[in-house]
């Protein structure tokens, strides 16, 4: 932006120069006005004509003040082009083609999408050269208007154009440089001719060229090696509870699943462990060696040559992206287990049995963005991802689709059409299973309202609103939504959410589930021996090259889907820095006794040497007033690979000879 010229009163100033003069002064005096205009004249022109932008920022080309304004909406224009090609996976402006099919881009809100460089078997990657002509494009249609535009050179200077504009961008590996051919004649106000422009230039820091060349190497690598598929596999095969595969049990009865919990858990295993991808060469922090898995499996290697550690690569799946799931066999919306035919086989015929075999057809995008460090650039892509019954393959696949077309609508937008009211109370709930179960009002709760893609702000609700008694709410106006979700957020709580049909008058009511976020830092570790006549060696704590992992699962369950709450898991390790042990508490319930199914797992490299396995009934006296917290685990320091087999096998049974975890002050 420019700053306007400040207007001066020079005819007063002049004039009392002259007033009453003696006639011997008055050729001195009329010497002295004329360098005083011209004086003036320099400070009104160089008050105009003063930036507004940041002195690093600021293009000068030695050339005078016109040629460094031209060169400045280059600048301009150039960067403003580059800041939308890497919004928008290469484009300046998405090509109707791909911005009208929603099966060829990802939409990142309601007016951005990605398109996919590559879906199915398709690539459909940009040239650099269609890069560079967009930025052209760009240039050229937009400097006349930004010459010639408000806080220009125009009450100074008739500038006149002698030749059209041709734009030249060059991208280059460690910047981009912007050259614009256009023949721009200098005149004063009189006519006369004071300077012939002809060829102009500025440049932009941002390494477009490695990030382009990086993503095009990750596009065409996955394309190749199905690493995406490959992890995709990896997390079906390793058989989570909710997401079966092939199984075998001794049972009378016919296990079942809901298909929608199967996919709901398979996107939660994608979007966290997705996001945990990372490329070699890039720049990354590494993965602590006690966790070898993710370094074998999640440094992904798209070839020995490349190596940009100026650049940052960050996967990611949203369970808003568009999502295709499908599971063979089902009944309808379940999946069940089949009973196993005995046949002529007379031993088998004394059981009931069930087995089980399902296989998967899973699509959906990942969007890829990478960060230049060096300048805070960010350049995004996005492909997708196919699986056909549990085998990676992207033939004859279609993306999935949310929506045709982009739309235009915002969150502003669609939030400011609140004009639905509705009530939203927010409740405590606190249910142990053995005798505890309450729900009470609990106030400033943040409200948020969810539909589709858009989301609102609500504010928080307030104890007594309105004079309406013993309740925590808030009445409030929504847009129309034939399926939103109101969810609930507060410090020390579980979130909480509810879904329904918006209507005028419909009440949602939310009930959050307590917490109690114990320091793992304040947590000891104590390995024992088991000695003969089930005695216990004196418990030593964790050696350094050892790694405990602690994980709690209640019996409580989420009042919203009736499934279980998440477990509780921290890692603790002497290797683990102070700062990364802090950052991962152990996630209590609170406000009652509640008993949790304790695993706890002790390994020296890779190797298992170690543990607990049990039930624990935590008392809510003795955690809310707690500071410190020992675990008490078996292990063989010395075992042979047969003793730890044993020990593993055994390892609830030897449990019930250690003391139980317990709490201490101190």
């Amino acid at each position: 932006m420019y700053q306007k010229r400040k207007r001066c009163n020079t005819r007063s100033l002049i004039s009392h120069a002259f007033i009453f003069p003696r006639r011997g002064q008055v050729t001195l005096f009329i010497i002295l006005g004329i360098i005083l205009v011209l004086a003036l004249v320099v400070v009104v022109f160089v008050t105009r004509e003063t930036l507004t932008v940041k002195p690093e920022e600021l293009v000068t080309t030695g050339k005078g003040p016109v040629a460094d304004y031209i060169a400045n909406c280059i600048k301009k224009l150039g960067e403003e082009a580059l800041s939308r090609i890497g919004e928008q996976g290469g484009y300046v402006d998405l090509p109707q083609e791909i911005a009208q099919n929603g099966y060829v881009h990802l939409k990142t809100s309601p007016f951005t999408a990605v398109p996919y460089w590559a879906y199915g078997t398709t690539r459909a990657v940009p040239s650099l050269q269609t890069v560079t002509v967009q930025i052209d494009s760009h240039i050229q249609q937009n400097l006349r208007e930004c010459v010639f535009g408000p806080g220009a050179f125009t009450q100074t200077y008739n500038l006149v154009e002698k030749s059209d504009i041709t734009a030249d961008t060059n991208i280059v590996d460690a910047k981009v440089i912007f050259a614009v051919h256009w023949d721009i004649e200098v005149q004063d106000k009189q006519g006369e001719i004071i300077q012939q422009l002809i060829d102009h230039g500025a440049e932009s820091p941002v390494k477009l060229k490695r990030l382009y060349d990086t993503a095009v190497r990750i596009t065409d690598v996955e394309l190749r090696d199905l690493k995406l598929e490959d992890i995709t596999q990896d997390l079906i095969a390793l058989e989570h509870p909710n997401v079966p595969v092939v199984g075998f049990e001794l049972s009378c009865s016919s296990k079942q699943w809901k298909v929608d919990t199967v996919k709901q858990t398979m996107q939660d295993l994608l979007r966290v462990n997705i996001g945990q991808l990372k490329v070699k060469g890039t720049s990354f922090v590494e993965f602590p060696e006690e966790l070898p898995y993710y370094q074998n499996h999640y440094i992904w290697d798209v070839g020995d040559d490349l190596l940009q550690k100026s650049v940052t690569v960050d996967f990611h799946y949203d369970a808003s992206y568009p999502f295709t799931f499908d599971v063979h066999p089902r009944s309808g919306s379940t999946m069940k287990s089949s009973p196993l035919a005995a046949g002529s086989n007379p031993l088998l015929s004394a059981f009931c049995a069930q087995s089980w075999k399902f296989s998967y057809d899973v699509s959906y995008p990942v969007l890829i963005t990478l960060r230049d460090e060096t300048t805070g650039y960010l350049f995004k892509t996005a492909l997708t991802v196919h699986l056909k019954r549990n085998i990676p393959d992207r033939k004859d696949i279609i993306p999935a689709v949310p929506l045709q077309g982009l739309s235009t609508y915002s969150d502003e937008q669609f939030c400011d059409t609140r004009n639905t009211p509705i009530t939203v109370t927010t409740a405590e709930l606190v249910d142990n299973g053995m005798g505890v179960s309450y729900t009470e009002p609990v106030e400033r709760v943040n409200v948020t309202y969810s539909c589709l893609q858009y989301q609102c702000s609500l504010g928080q609700t307030e104890y007594d609103y309105a004079g309406v008694g013993d309740v925590a709410a808030r009445q409030m106006n929504v847009p129309f939504c034939a399926n939103a979700v109101i969810r609930g957020q507060k410090v020390g709580y579980k979130d909480g959410w509810t879904s329904l049909v918006v209507k005028a008058g419909v009440r949602a009511d939310i009930q959050l589930v307590p917490v109690h976020l114990f320091p793992s830092l304040n947590i000891s570790i104590l390995k024992h021996t088991l000695l003969g006549d089930d005695q216990l060696s004196a418990g030593i704590p964790l050696a350094k090259d050892e790694t405990v992992i602690i994980k709690l699962r209640s019996a409580q369950r989420n009042p919203q889907t009736n499934q279980p709450l998440e477990d509780g898991m921290i890692i603790i390790s002497p290797e683990l820095s102070s700062d990364i042990i802090s950052q991962q508490p152990l996630e209590f319930l609170a406000k009652a006794d509640f008993m949790y199914a304790v695993d706890v797992t002790v390994l020296r490299g890779e190797e298992f040497i170690g543990g607990y396995k049990g039930n624990w009934t935590v008392l809510w006296d003795q955690l809310a007033g707690a500071q410190r917290l020992t675990i008490h685990i078996i292990s063989e320091e010395t075992g042979t690979d047969t003793d730890l087999f044993g020990l593993y096998a055994e390892l609830e049974e030897k449990s019930k000879h250690l003391p139980l975890p317990e709490f201490g002050v101190q």
